[in-house]
């Protein structure tokens, strides 16, 4: 189950890695292992009220569990 759980979001968090993982648009300097556990954690929530697509509505979700977990944005080198 834990392997095609990994498999089916596998795009999902590479998507969200590349906007909250180092680097990323909005760098949270999340791990891939941290977003694949809010990614799961906002999947089985019984509170979810959408079908999951994929897209950027669950992208900012998963944005939304990181920030309870105590994950912010960090701050960007200025120019």
């Amino acid at each position: 189950m834990a392997d095609q759980l990994t498999k089916y979001l596998k795009p999902f968090v590479e998507y969200c890695h590349s906007f909250y993982g180092q680097g990323g648009i909005y760098d949270m300097g999340v791990s891939m292992t941290e977003l694949y556990e809010a990614a799961a954690t906002y999947l089985l929530s019984p509170d979810r009220e959408v079908e999951f697509e994929g897209d950027s509505f669950d992208r900012e979700q998963v944005r939304e569990i990181l920030h309870s977990w105590g994950f912010n944005e960090l701050a960007k080198a200025k120019c």
